[in-house]
């Protein structure tokens, strides 16, 4: 007798189940450029591709790792799609990838788990490149021995260089001049590359007496830099004449070192009116009185004011300084005086001398012009006009 055995197949396949996707063609968001700060809104259809419906579940805008905004479909059929909006203010510090998930919260148990996510290689934040940082050199003059030594009435070349330091800087303005008097050279420069430099000259010759020559980049301020502290170097130059220099040699060094800004000291002269576009007599005294305006906490025991009195020919006894203790937050007076030995047009320059860390060093001098006055030799002097003889 034979047995006879029964084989027993049995068929299975993989249970219905929902699918959700973002479809393609409707995906957008505006604005197409999204920077820090933009309100961003982004359009969608998420579809169910699967056999059966999603339960409640969550399509979410996700930036990195983090879902940031999200909107609830509370059910979808098979074949069915549902158009959404989700809006955020954009909060870009890093260039990271955006999408849009749907079933963002793992809500449903899905057909495919690997097709929720959509995105487009555009759909980022815009990160802006770094700002440069514009900073000068030295002031040099194109000659052999001092610096600061020169002689008046030659016209020397000045030359020193502008840096383009981190990134690239277009549309570059360098200004210089002489503090309080006349501005002698100011150039735009196209561009400079990140880490290049171009090279600044120009050419001058001085009066007779202390004059300090300013550069400055950007004096507007119409680049954002990462530093706006290194922008202006100011040197000083004693111009003598054929009967040698009329003022004692200056030795000051240009400021463009970086430095951190927490306060500013401000000059401010109270007598200007007094004296500028007077006239006085030979062998009078002129007294110059003023202030220096301090803001913030210098964190220094003390400043100089040093005033110049440039006379029509060489005299000593030009140059006055006061040196006055720093409080913060304090108007600290000042009075410098000068006997008048000479007639003619005189002027005064005067300057609280920079200290590391200003925001401001422009507050440092005079705000206008030079004080300008007359010295007339008295009545009934053999050099007045209305002396008799």
């Amino acid at each position: 007798m034979i047995a006879l055995a029964t084989v027993i197949v049995v068929y299975s396949h993989a249970a219905a189940a929902p699918d959700l996707l973002i479809l393609r063609g409707t995906f957008s968001w505006t604005p197409k450029r999204i920077e820090d700060g933009s309100m961003v809104t982004v359009n969608y259809a998420v579809a169910n591709n699967g056999d059966t419906t999603a339960d409640s579940f969550h399509v979410g805008l996700r930036v990195g790792d983090t879902i940031v905004a999200r909107n609830l479909h509370t059910g979808l059929e098979p074949v069915h799609n549902q158009r959404g909006v989700l809006m955020w203010r954009a909060a870009c510090t890093e260039a990271t990838e955006w999408a849009v998930v749907a079933d963002c919260d793992a809500e449903v148990t899905e057909a495919d788990e690997t097709n929720n996510t959509y995105t487009d290689e555009a759909f980022v934040c815009y990160i802006p490149p770094p700002p440069p940082n514009l900073r000068l050199d030295d002031i040099i003059i194109q000659k052999s021995g001092s610096q600061t030594d020169i002689s008046a009435d030659v016209a020397y070349t000045y030359a020193l260089n502008v840096y383009a330091d981190d990134a690239r800087a277009d549309n570059i303005r360098v200004r210089a001049g002489i503090v309080r008097g006349a501005v002698i050279y100011d150039h735009t420069f196209p561009t400079i590359p990140a880490g290049d430099w171009r090279r600044i000259t120009f050419k001058y010759a001085m009066l007779v007496g202390l004059h300090t020559i300013y550069v400055e980049v950007d004096p507007e301020n119409d680049i954002a830099e990462t530093n706006e502290g290194d922008n202006r170097v100011t040197k000083r130059f004693n111009a003598a004449g054929p009967d040698g220099p009329a003022v004692a040699p200056d030795t000051s060094t240009s400021s463009h070192k970086a430095v951190v800004h927490t306060f500013n000291l401000k000059l401010k002269v109270t007598n200007k009116g007094d004296i500028d576009g007077k006239v006085f007599n030979r062998g009078g005294r002129i007294i110059l009185r003023g202030m220096v305006i301090v803001k913030g906490d210098p964190k220094v025991g003390s400043a100089k004011v040093t005033a110049n009195l440039i006379p029509p020919a060489p005299a000593s006894d030009v140059r006055k300084e006061a040196t006055m203790r720093i409080r913060p937050n304090s108007n600290i007076p000042f009075k410098l005086e000068w006997d008048l030995r000479n007639s003619g047009r005189h002027s005064i320059t005067v300057s609280v001398i920079e200290v590391a860390g200003e925001s401001n060093t422009r507050d440092n001098y005079l705000p206008s012009s030079d004080i300008i006055f007359d010295v007339k030799a008295p009545l009934g002097t053999a050099e007045s006009p209305g002396s008799k003889k």
